[in-house]
């Protein structure tokens, strides 16, 4: 069900609404919104449909929310039988005439239109596929094929061409990237100006034992650059470049900001901004507009510099 309410100013709610209206709390934070029902929102990874962000939520399912706090479009995955092996989400992506999305559990990927009559409609749903049993939970595009972390050896990063027919799809792997540093890596985006996909293998925590290693990927053949380092952080979810900066959101619920020297280098940390989120999950921008979800199942916008 479409849900379009307007912008809520802090002068009339400070409370934390449910999905369909920002709450706003400062100039440069638009608003959180809460997404019940359902648990946490994870990786974004830059997914995006055109005004609009795509969301995987654990216990939910798929939600498609504009830039006003606008639920456009959502499909509950938790059904009874559920759609998907564990009921719910992680991350969500269009491709073409088709939106894909991850179990929350590294049950697979399935699929759903984007297009046509069935469009966000359990009537065009196409059961997972789990390809070569590595449980992805977290994927992107660059337009052509699908990018996705591994569950099961989780520093190694794949790519994935797509066959869809009426009823069903298939996957066939492009490239398998292994990570030097080894360790996992939970969230991962592309750029497309440098044809990168970016990432942190800090996903099982930077401080304890935990990988400390920010990644550039070629998306093209799945040549690994190591690009330095980003530490001090229980665990790192998301990474995404913005122009000549790359931002490193994680459970700190911090937002650090580092200087890039190449494509595939960083630099020195230029600024880190606290969000004052509990733990952060995934994010995605579009203009001007930085997405984030953290913990608590909420995803908060925060208007950026240009």
């Amino acid at each position: 069900m479409n849900r379009i309410l307007p912008w809520i100013s802090v002068l009339l709610m400070t409370l934390v609404p449910t999905v369909g209206t920002w709450a706003a709390e400062s100039l440069n934070h638009r608003g959180t919104l809460h997404l019940s029902p359902g648990a946490n929102a994870y990786y974004l990874n830059d997914n995006v449909d055109g005004s609009g962000v795509l969301v995987g939520q654990i216990g939910f399912g798929g939600r498609w929310i504009d830039l006003k706090g606008n639920e456009l479009k959502s499909l509950a995955t938790n059904t009874e039988p559920p759609l998907l092996p564990s009921g719910g989400a992680k991350s969500l992506v269009r491709l073409g005439d088709y939106y894909y999305i991850t179990d929350d559990n590294a049950g697979g990927i399935a699929r759903f239109d984007a297009t046509g009559e069935n469009a966000w409609d359990s009537a065009s749903w196409v059961a997972p596929v789990n390809p070569e049993g590595i449980g992805p939970e977290s994927i992107c595009t660059d337009g052509k094929w699908l990018f996705t972390n591994n569950d099961v050896n989780q520093g190694h990063i794949h790519a994935f061409s797509v066959t869809n027919r009426a009823a069903s799809f298939t996957l066939a792997e492009q490239w398998e990237a292994v990570l030097p540093d080894g360790h996992r890596v939970r969230g991962l985006s592309f750029d497309a100006g440098s044809g990168c996909l970016y990432m942190h293998n800090g996903g099982d925590g930077t401080e304890t034992g935990g990988g400390t290693t920010l990644y550039a990927i070629d998306a093209s053949d799945g040549t690994v650059h190591k690009m330095g380092t980003h530490a001090g952080e229980p665990r790192v979810y998301q990474v995404l470049r913005r122009g000549k900066e790359l931002l490193v959101f994680g459970t700190s619920g911090k937002r650090s900001v580092y200087h890039l020297t190449s494509d595939t280098r960083v630099g020195s940390l230029k600024k880190r901004f606290d969000l004052k989120l509990n733990e952060l999950y995934g994010a995605a921008i579009i203009g001007d507009c930085l997405f984030v979800t953290s913990n608590g199942g909420n995803l908060s916008a925060f208007r950026l510099a240009r």
